[in-house]
């Protein structure tokens, strides 16, 4: 039987790693295509941050991808599929929480 993921999407396997979705599998084909070429110099998926105010955790978020490239800047990759309902609108206060309590941009692709 094959494993579904919370959201419906497909469960992918790449280079040895299970992805959420066939979206998330090809984003981490295309960032070891620009490892290759040196543009990004390395990645890592599935980031977790605590999010939280005054030493209260209000929540946690798991992050898509982290990249590194090669000019010094770092990235913060959430690949979405679906732009609706509940889990986007999660996503969508996450993603300002981010920015509130960490000052780190989510870049949604």
């Amino acid at each position: 039987m094959e494993a579904k993921s919370k959201y419906r999407s497909k469960i992918t396997e790449y280079n040895g790693v299970k992805f959420h979705s066939k979206k998330e599998a090809e984003y981490a084909k295309k960032l070891d295509w620009l490892i290759k070429v040196g543009t990004v110099t390395r990645w890592v998926g599935q980031c977790s941050y605590a999010l939280g105010i005054n030493e209260v955790l209000i929540c946690r978020y798991i992050l898509d991808f982290k990249v590194w490239y090669s000019d010094g800047r770092i990235e913060h990759i959430d690949v979405k599929g679906m732009k609706s309902g509940s889990a986007y609108s999660m996503f969508k206060l996450k993603k300002k929480l981010m920015k509130a309590i960490l000052n780190i941009d989510v870049i949604e692709v």
